[in-house]
């Protein structure tokens, strides 16, 4: 064999070699550069609030609103959080609404 010449013997060893060879490279880049972050995940306080006659979800959605939140967001949010299917809200039902 020249020097300087290479052959593939076994086509699948190089492969696999190839992507071993990858994937730690990028681990080593990763961990030089600092990619990983790490995020705290902020506790969601929630206000429980009493259903009163004639109440909606909207209502009450646009009642406890922050000024950055739109209220079909908010209302989402609260049938979601409170697991209500159809949007109906009874009188004396307490409901939890998200604040933060």
């Amino acid at each position: 064999m020249r020097a300087g010449k290479y052959r593939v013997v076994n086509k699948t060893r190089f492969i696999i070699s190839m992507v071993i060879l990858t994937i730690l490279f990028v681990s080593i880049f990763s961990l030089i550069t600092n990619t990983y972050k790490v995020y705290a995940m902020k506790e969601v306080e929630y206000l429980e609030v009493i259903v009163n006659s004639g109440d909606t979800v909207w209502n009450i959605a646009k009642e406890y609103k922050n000024e950055k939140q739109d209220v079909r967001e908010l209302v989402y949010i609260i049938l979601e959080v409170n697991e209500i299917e159809n949007s109906m809200i009874y009188e004396g039902q307490k409901i939890r609404i998200p604040i933060s």
